[in-house]
């Protein structure tokens, strides 16, 4: 079979040796292109995916995570201001621009289309949704909660914002909440590496809302440093039946990292 190929290619090379030369180095260019696009341009292969070209749901470590909408109605009356230089790190605190700069964060970049949308772990059934009918401001709007599912390990809904820190720094996370009823300590904010976490950091920068206090707004705080890490998930998360609304998200930092413990 070679003896024949390359019987062939010898009376073609002496018939036209140019001819046979562009073909010869246009085949080797696009097989070099070939090996280049398999091995440095193609993108990694993401976690399986279910639901078509579009995926909803996509499987990570045994969890199913897919993506909740998350509606935005009634209209604010207040106008975009300007924040201040140490309020810029939060886009959108407030949800005067409904779901502007939220839903992102790491998980939600496992999806084609992130951004916007919160997610449910373990088919926990919720609705995030940002609204004008109750919010700290009058004329504004404000994040809706409303989680079903009761207690289970790793079933819960999450709402997330990816945001740009310093590393080596001591940083304040303030929120403020408003729970309808006595939610058991089912709503929490943790900040977290927007990476593959480690199962102690998890919690390391977590707070609850006291959950004896009900029906009326009140202020949520929350210190942690950066460590090595320059980019930071901004993650509320409903783990247990309960109602609530967030409004007024920020960071401020406050200084050097130290070492603070968990609390």
């Amino acid at each position: 079979m070679l003896e024949t190929i390359r019987d062939i290619t010898r009376r073609w090379y002496e018939y036209s040796p140019a001819r046979v030369t562009i073909l010869f180095a246009v085949v080797m260019v696009c097989i070099s292109y070939g090996i280049f696009q398999y091995f440095f341009a193609m993108p990694p292969k993401k976690p399986e995916a279910l639901g078509g070209s579009r995926p909803t749901t996509v499987i990570l470590n045994g969890n199913a995570i897919q993506q909740l909408t998350v509606v935005a109605s009634g209209s604010s009356s207040q106008s975009a201001a300007p924040q201040s230089a140490v309020d810029t790190i939060v886009e959108n605190g407030g949800f005067e621009q409904g779901t502007a700069a939220w839903g992102t964060g790491w998980f939600e970049g496992l999806f084609m289309r992130p951004g916007g949308e919160a997610l449910s772990f373990n088919r926990a059934v919720a609705r995030w949704y940002i609204d004008s009918r109750r919010t700290r401001n009058e004329g504004g709007r404000a994040l809706r909660i409303e989680h079903d599912s009761p207690y289970a390990p790793h079933v819960f809904s999450t709402f997330s914002q990816r945001i740009k820190l310093k590393p080596s720094q001591r940083y304040e996370v303030k929120f403020w909440v408003y729970l309808e009823g006595h939610d058991q300590g089912a709503f929490s904010l943790r900040v977290l590496p927007s990476r593959a976490t480690a199962p102690e950091e998890w919690d390391r920068f977590k707070v609850k809302p006291n959950s004896s206090v009900q029906d009326r707004w009140r202020e949520v705080r929350k210190e942690f440093e950066s460590g090595a890490d320059w980019f930071f998930d901004l993650r509320f998360a409903a783990e247990a039946p309960l109602r609530a609304w967030v409004d007024d998200v920020s960071v401020t930092p406050i200084g050097e990292a130290r070492e603070i413990g968990s609390r």
